[in-house]
Order: structure tokens, then sequence, then C-alpha cells
């Protein structure tokens, strides 16, 4: 809903910005990211093969979500709307739980939280040449 106020009212102008708005992008998600991270690589160092199974299970999981929904969507949506709805079922940014779960929360929820950032940021670099075979341009 937030995407179709911003698409309608600023209009033709956010192409305009498009530059300055991809930078202001990266310096939110960088202060997004530093705290989110805090601690993790020392978690990292003392506990590698637990880290390792939260990433792997995240970019499942992800990859799941993706599939699933896609292929749920595509009897009724066209391949790119169906394909694009896939990906943001799996890209659900399961960092803002962090804002409500109390400090006395597992530290493994934390890690877990730490983990789902990676295929979050990678998954559409590696998705991009399957995308690119099934949508035709």
């Amino acid at each position: 809903m937030d995407a179709i106020a911003v698409r309608r009212f600023p209009g033709p102008r956010l192409g305009e910005a498009g530059t300055t708005l991809d930078g202001l992008s990266v310096v939110v998600l960088m202060v997004f990211a530093i705290p989110l991270m805090d601690g993790a690589m020392a978690r990292a160092l003392a506990e590698p093969v637990k880290l390792a199974g939260f990433v792997a299970g995240a970019f499942g999981g992800m990859i799941l979500c993706n599939l699933v929904m896609a292929a749920a969507a595509l009897p009724f949506l066209d391949r790119r709307t169906a394909l694009t709805a896939g990906y943001c079922s799996g890209g659900r940014h399961n960092a803002l739980l962090m804002a409500v779960l109390p400090a006395s929360a597992d530290a493994d929820i934390f890690l877990f939280i730490a983990a789902v950032q990676f295929p979050i940021y990678l998954m559409p670099t590696l998705l991009q040449p399957l995308y690119r075979r099934l949508l035709p341009r």
C-alpha cells in the first residue's frame, strides 16, 4: 500500500531522484545492518557449525517460500508478477522481530536473525541469471 502511495503522489520526480534514493537506501541499510550484526562475528568464530546451519536453513527457507508462492501465484498472475510475489514472500525481513524481543530472549534467536540477512542481501544477485532465463525481454 505504501508503494502505491509513493508511486502515485511523487510520480515522475522519483525517477529524477533515483541515484540519490539508491544512495540513501544504502546508508539506511548500513545503519540498520551494523547494530544487527553486533556480536555475530564472535558467535561465528565460537560456533561456526551452528551459524553455517542457520545460514543454510535461511537460504533453504527463502528458496522454499519463493518456489511455493510463485507456483501458487502462477495460475492467477503473469510469470513476472508470480516470480515477484514468490521473491517477496521469501524475503521477509526477520530483523524487525528484534524490536519486540526481550533482552532475555535466547541468543540463538539473534544469531538466526543475523544469519537470515545473508540470503536477504545475496538472493537478488544469485537469482538474477534464473530470472533472466525465465523472463524474456
